[in-house]
């Protein structure tokens, strides 16, 4: 139940001029009363006092131009409204009478509220009426006002109890001005049921329309099955019926309900829906339009696309009936013949028709439709779509990505995946398709769990996986490799320390020659693929670049002691690792002449006198 708003109930009270209207159908009676509900609004065209006078001279004045509402109410609350006419004439008189609780048609008994005060002869500011508890109480409790001048137009709101129901007539003995009626107390009434699509909702769900089916064919009627819509209305709410009239009045006083098939009487023509709580009677009121084409209503459907095949040559097998649904929309397949054609001309003429499977001759290629009425050959309807053969995307198998390690020789590295993608490509368009990489061929098979560069391995190698996607058309014609290729992290060159390295420097001047290339085998120390390049700073090593380039023959170019830079390359990956020695240019020693050095030859070998004897040189 909803929260009564300020503005609870809409009444226009019209007087019509036309002396053959049945008076019985209209809601100026007890029985034909309408229920007052949530939030209703509710549009009559009514006349008259009915059939029977139900209240003679309640609050001194009978019916006139009356209006029979019939309020139950759900919560313990105050029953009060405010009656505003139109037009805002002094001269503009409305009465009204409350009969209850639980009244019986036929035996009402005595008004318990009423005012027939007129506001010109009371000399009222305004013609407003009603009941409520501040003008009434003024002049404390007053059920009744009128008739004439006496009174001021307002009577003490009703203190109602929950289930109690009420008749409410207005009446109207002067004037003829429309009204509203605002409900201004705390009761509340039942809620309407609620359309699953609005009045007139703005995407035109509940509209019908429907070709000239029906002879003449050219005059804009023809039969329409109005239930189409009842499921659409009602949704999933029960304890509701539904039925369809030609006239909101109808609709409200439930009169003269149509039946389907139903011939529209109008092009277009609105339909008014009445949805009925059974358990309250509370009900609202949809409305929808009919409408009535020479040509019935096509709808134009998407492009019909499918993989290619094996030979990928934009040539494939196309099931054009899959698109007649589509076509028809809601329309009912039995009411139509919907054929397929390779030109305008003969979709018009209705010849040569297409059959499924359908091999198209260009890519893309199309196709016009015809659809034809079963009952009215002459309602015809066109329009095409296009064939379209994705190609499989084609996967060209990249190579490995081998990166080196870093000086943690951790075998963790950081990949660029996206490297590989013009290379997977090859000729095709890379807009036209997204490539990703996965752990997995799993993974690349249903598209999840794709990788972002820089991508950092978890073991060495590791295996990617490829994934191709076309960004627009079949997005289901996709391709992955189920041969993956491997991110590999080469370790660096091992570093070998060796001793510094000197040479003689013959005159002394802190500059000699070195055969760098000397130091070789002590650098590679037994590594496979390496070669060694020598420089003369650090930068260049790191980058091996400008190596000596005569490295048997080198001088060196800082005296005495100078660091040569090496750079040890593995020539299968490219990997390469740096260290350093020194080179010396060691001074020639500096020899002294000395005096010619004699001792005696004496006799200690037995002969002091052959010539032979011994010396001390170190005393040299």
């Amino acid at each position: 139940m909803m929260i009564k708003p300020t503005l609870k109930f809409l009444i226009i009270f019209c007087v019509l001029m036309f002396s053959n209207y049945s008076f019985a159908q209209l809601p100026n009676d007890c029985a034909n009363a309408i229920t007052v509900c949530g939030d209703s609004d509710i549009v009559l065209d009514v006349n008259g006092t009915g059939i029977t006078n139900e209240f003679p001279n309640s609050c001194g004045s009978n019916e006139n131009n009356s209006l029979w509402l019939e309020v139950t109410v759900v919560n313990n609350g105050t029953l009060a409204f405010t009656l505003t006419p139109s037009s805002a004439a002094i001269s503009e008189d409305y009465d009204f009478f409350v009969f209850g609780p639980n009244p019986t048609c036929g035996s009402l008994g005595s008004a318990i509220r009423c005012n027939t005060t007129n506001p010109q002869a009371a000399g009222q500011g305004n013609n407003l009426t009603g009941m409520n508890n501040t003008i009434a109480a003024a002049s404390g409790s007053q059920p009744t006002g009128g008739p004439g001048a006496a009174g001021n137009s307002f009577v003490t709101e009703i203190n109602a109890l929950a289930g109690e129901t009420y008749f409410v007539v207005i009446d109207r003995p002067i004037g003829n001005s429309p009204f509203s009626l605002e409900w201004t107390g705390t009761a509340q009434f039942s809620d309407a049921p609620v359309s699953a699509f609005p009045d007139f909702d703005p995407n035109q769900t509940l509209n019908l329309t429907e070709c000239d089916a029906v002879a003449p064919f050219t005059d804009g009627f023809t039969e329409f099955d109005l239930e189409v819509n009842t499921p659409l209305i009602i949704g999933t709410q029960t304890n509701v019926s539904l039925a369809y009239y030609a006239s909101e009045s109808d609709a409200n006083i439930e009169v003269n309900n149509l039946t389907s098939p139903y011939t529209n009487t109008a092009n277009p023509q609105i339909i008014y829906t009445r949805l009925t709580d059974t358990s309250t009677g509370c009900f609202t009121i949809v409305q929808f339009q009919l409408f009535v084409n020479t040509q019935p209503p096509i709808t134009t459907p998407n492009n019909l696309v499918v993989c290619d095949d094996v030979l990928n040559d934009g040539i494939a097998q196309f099931d054009l009936e899959s698109q007649t649904a589509a076509i028809l929309g809601t329309q009912n397949p039995a009411d139509f013949t919907v054929t397929y054609h390779n030109s305008l001309a003969d979709a018009n003429n209705g010849i040569n028709n297409l059959t499924s499977p359908y091999t198209n001759t260009t890519d893309p290629e199309t196709i016009f439709v015809r659809m034809e009425s079963t009952t009215n050959a002459a309602c015809v309807a066109t329009t095409q779509f296009d064939l379209i053969v994705d190609p499989i995307p084609i996967i060209n198998a990249p190579s490995n990505i081998e990166v080196c390690d870093d000086d943690l020789n951790d075998q963790i590295e950081l990949f660029d995946l996206e490297s590989q993608t013009t290379t997977i490509l090859g000729t095709q368009n890379p807009a036209d398709f997204t490539v990703t990489y996965h752990t997995s061929s799993t993974d690349a098979d249903s598209g999840n769990n794709a990788l972002t560069s820089p991508y950092q391995n978890i073991s060495n190698p590791e295996q990617i996986f490829i994934r191709i996607t076309p960004n627009t058309g079949n997005t289901s014609c996709h391709n992955f490799s189920t041969i993956p290729f491997d991110l590999i992290v080469n370790t660096l060159p091992t570093i070998t320390t060796i001793p510094d390295y000197g040479e003689c420097d013959v005159d002394s001047d802190g500059f000699t020659q070195f055969d760098l290339t000397t130091q070789d085998n002590n650098l590679i120390n037994g590594q496979a693929n390496i070669i060694v390049n020598y420089f003369e700073n650090i930068t260049d090593a790191n980058a091996n670049i400008n190596a000596i380039p005569n490295p048997t023959t080198y001088t060196n170019t800082v005296t005495n002691t100078q660091t040569i830079f090496v750079n040890l390359l593995n020539t299968l990956t490219n990997c390469s690792s740096t260290t350093s020695f020194n080179i010396i240019a060691n001074a020639q020693p500096l020899i002294t002449t000395i005096s010619d050095y004699g001792v005696c030859d004496n006799a200690t070998d037995g002969d002091d006198t052959n010539g032979f004897t011994e010396f001390d040189l170190t005393t040299q």
